[in-house]
């Protein structure tokens, strides 16, 4: 009677095995399938829409390259336009340490609330980045986004830095006005 028992239980106990064993190895066949279809979209080139790149006036240029941080912030951001998404992911992190230390060590002469409110918009978006490239799951159109906003946050940062140089309202008006009486004084001349 020991034995009939023995039988059937080694036989379940055989099927339970085998259904356990197969049930593994297609898990580990999905989750290969999964990392290997990550790699494989994480190695396309990032295709960015051609987008007008703001330049620094001559005046602005000349203090923006004593500026150490902002120099390697744009050098980053150079370099993520025209690589692969797997660069941007593992960059993202550093991106957003850059704008930190960028906000960190504004020269005097950019020390504007103006300027301030565009770099912690620049903060916030290359934290937006470094979350979205930290997923478990990378969504290249969310990454891609991303980037984009970072782009448009750092040419809006560039518009602010400009304006610091450009002449006041009231300078314009009195610019104007000489421009103005001297085309008067010429036109009576003749």
């Amino acid at each position: 009677m020991k034995r009939i028992f023995s039988l059937p239980f080694l036989i379940i106990f055989s099927v339970l095995i085998g259904v356990i064993s197969c049930q593994n190895k297609s898990e580990k066949a999905t989750e290969n399938s999964f990392l290997e279809n990550q790699t494989s979209i994480l190695q396309k080139d990032i295709v960015l829409p051609t987008s007008v790149q703001l330049q620094l006036s001559q005046k602005t240029q000349d203090i923006a390259n004593t500026w150490a941080d902002y120099k390697t912030f744009e050098n980053e951001l150079d370099n993520l336009k025209s690589s692969h998404y797997q660069d941007l992911v593992e960059n993202a992190s550093n991106l957003a340490k850059i704008t930190k230390q960028l906000n960190d060590s504004i020269p005097p002469v950019f020390n504007e609330n103006a300027i301030a409110a565009r770099l912690n918009v620049l903060y916030t978006h290359t934290k937006m980045l470094e979350q979205v490239s930290q997923r478990q799951v990378k969504d290249t159109t969310l990454l891609k986004n991303n980037l984009e906003k970072v782009i448009i946050a750092f040419n809006n940062l560039k518009v602010q830095l400009n304006e610091v140089f450009l002449p006041s309202i009231e300078e314009f008006e009195a610019e104007l006005l000489e421009s103005i009486k001297s085309e008067d004084s010429v036109a009576t001349k003749e």
